[in-house]
């Protein structure tokens, strides 16, 4: 895997494409994600932010990650097989990491270990990197993670 920073942006368009992550967030609080006739969304209806999926049609709804953790964010891989999110372990705790679930064997893969808050992660549609937000250097800043190499 490869972290990087976003540099190449000028500071003010990396600030505004932060401000519209963040309103979008607040416009969708739960944040959600379609793929291959699945919706992908966050609920607390147990009591505690958990992955859930639905057919489109309603049927089918799956809780993906059933812990007592917090995971209010979620994305689907562009092939469906993924799922890269973020976890916390309590409500307010913002000791937050991002993690990947492997649909078929629901396995978890946790890719970022930091102290600050990393979010709001994003697959580019090549499904080789993701994109989060992190206030690992005291401001909220977007990182990339390559977890493929190029073939």
């Amino acid at each position: 895997m490869c972290l990087q920073k976003l540099k190449s942006a000028c500071l003010i368009c990396r600030q505004s494409l932060v401000m519209v992550i963040i309103h979008l967030s607040l416009l969708v609080p739960y944040g959600y994600s379609v793929q291959n006739g699945w919706l992908l969304y966050s609920t607390s209806w147990t009591g505690s932010f958990e992955i859930e999926r639905v057919r489109l049609d309603g049927s089918g709804r799956q809780n993906l990650t059933n812990t007592p953790q917090q995971e209010p964010e979620a994305d689907w891989s562009p092939n469906g097989k993924q799922i890269v999110f973020s976890r916390q372990p309590a409500f307010g705790d913002c000791r937050r990491d991002i993690f990947l679930l492997d649909i078929e064997t629901n396995s978890v893969k946790q890719i970022t270990n930091h102290p600050a808050c990393d979010s709001t992660p994003k697959w580019s549609p090549n499904g080789k990197t993701i994109a989060f937000v992190s206030e690992r250097e005291g401001g909220r800043d977007i990182y990339l993670m390559t977890l493929f190499s190029p073939e």
